[in-house]
């Protein structure tokens, strides 16, 4: 388990550019939608404008195979703050690291979404409904 500094060390670095891209991983994806979906009400759009943000800062380009995806962000925030919300006496450490076991499998949003939808090029540029199931609110 990390403590809380170390997760909120996480955040800074990906706000502020300093992560490394060996160090941008699904776990640290998922610590820092979790943190977010703690600490703010608008984490949706704050991990929007923050993944883009820092593939550019990577030089990650933005293709129709690769970069940013706006579908699976927003689903996986969805779920991230769905599952957050519904441990309101765990510690946010406890919290962040229940939702990185969780959702560390990527093939949870496969619950939702068929591969062929969540691969389409709608959904990497735009919001796209689930069609298998839908997202927790």
């Amino acid at each position: 388990m990390r403590t809380e500094s170390e997760i909120r060390a996480l955040v800074a670095a990906f706000e502020n550019h300093t992560l490394q891209y060996e160090e941008w991983t699904h776990a640290a994806h998922l610590s820092v939608a979790a943190a977010y979906a703690i600490d703010h009400d608008d984490c949706i759009d704050r991990i929007r404008q923050g993944i883009p943000s820092l593939n550019a800062h990577f030089g990650v380009p933005q293709t129709p195979e690769g970069g940013y995806h706006d579908t699976l962000t927003i689903a996986w925030m969805h779920l991230i703050r769905h599952h957050v919300r519904s441990m309101p006496d765990a510690s946010f450490a406890e919290k962040i690291d229940s939702a990185v076991e969780k959702f560390l499998d990527k093939k949870a949003i496969l619950d939702h979404y068929s591969r062929e939808r969540i691969m389409s090029i709608e959904a990497r540029y735009g919001w796209v409904e689930p069609d298998l199931s839908p997202l927790p609110e």
